[in-house]
């Protein structure tokens, strides 16, 4: 029996409005349909064996090629499971490794990696920016601004649809991540956390931060990973290091805080034995003046310190 034109509309407006397909307990995948007002009803994509359903196949003749066809084996919408240097996703017998980052700064991907990463290739870490509230010694209550990254809310690494543009993309990932938060209001603000007596609450004013890692999978199984990086490295040094998975690589001046934005080539004039005075000057003639001392050095640019200087 064919699908009924009842059931393409549903599925037809489940795309349009960005519906995502969802493997439950069972194993089986599910669309969330908007039939029922009130009522949560959807429709089966595909079996726990990986087969499709009529719905699965009028769904993937429709959806654009950022949605791949289930396997038996996982979901290809599951996310990425952090722990330290390893990526995990969950499959029907369990949690299985599909990343590892070296000490050396390489990415190597499992077998199963190789497949996931064909279709998941773009993965996005978001700071969600925020006003800290707090009290001083003199019991005074005082304001400054930061960012969070997502991994620290619990919202996890964000992947957006190659098949978007760059704002399409950006604005699908602040929507996501907003809607995960389950944000609250308290005292006319949006609070995200509360941290040894200070609150974190959502600066509507200020910029998000938006990073992405690229993992490319070549026909012949060969992967290729690249970040860009949008965030500048002018943030305190214990924050900065709640991400990293291997803290034994850091110098040890990346430790202090010297209450400024020049942790980059403070940290360069160490490794490499230098005058900080000498950095300085190559950055203030790299940015043609000195204001960028004001945020720091971002990521793209100090790696093109590192190409010039070898």
């Amino acid at each position: 029996m064919s699908l009924n034109s009842e059931r393409k509309k549903a599925i037809r407006t489940a795309i349009a409005a960005g519906s995502v397909p969802n493997r439950g307990r069972s194993n089986q995948t599910t669309l969330r349909l908007n039939q029922n007002p009130g009522r949560s009803s959807y429709t089966v994509l595909a079996r726990a064996d990986g087969s499709l359903t009529q719905s699965g196949e009028f769904f993937y003749g429709e959806a654009d090629s950022s949605q791949p066809r289930p396997t038996s084996q996982f979901d290809y919408n599951t996310p990425l499971l952090k722990r330290g240097p390893n990526d995990y996703i969950r499959t029907k017998n369990g949690e299985a490794l599909v990343r590892s980052l070296k000490a050396d700064g390489s990415v190597t991907l499992t077998r199963l990696g190789r497949q996931y990463f064909r279709r998941r290739s773009t993965e996005y870490v978001v700071s969600v920016p925020v006003i800290v509230t707090g009290t001083n010694r003199r019991g005074q209550t005082v304001n400054r601004t930061t960012s969070l990254p997502t991994d620290v809310l619990g919202v996890g690494q964000i992947l957006a649809s190659d098949m978007l543009t760059e704002t399409q993309k950006i604005s699908k990932v602040k929507s996501f991540v907003l809607k995960s938060l389950g944000l609250q209001t308290q005292n006319g603000r949006t609070v995200l956390q509360e941290i040894s007596d200070e609150t974190f609450s959502y600066d509507r004013e200020a910029e998000w931060q938006i990073s992405s890692l690229t993992t490319n999978v070549a026909e012949d199984g060969t992967a290729s990973t690249e970040a860009a990086m949008r965030q500048p490295l002018a943030g305190k040094p214990l924050a900065c290091a709640a991400m990293l998975p291997y803290p034994d690589q850091i110098i040890d001046c990346a430790w202090e805080d010297h209450n400024d934005c020049l942790c980059v080539p403070r940290q360069l004039a160490y490794l490499l034995n230098e005058p900080f005075e000498d950095i300085l000057e190559y950055f203030n003639q790299f940015y043609d003046g000195i204001t960028w001392q004001q945020v720091g050095v971002c990521p793209k640019d100090l790696k093109q310190f590192c190409v010039l200087n070898n």
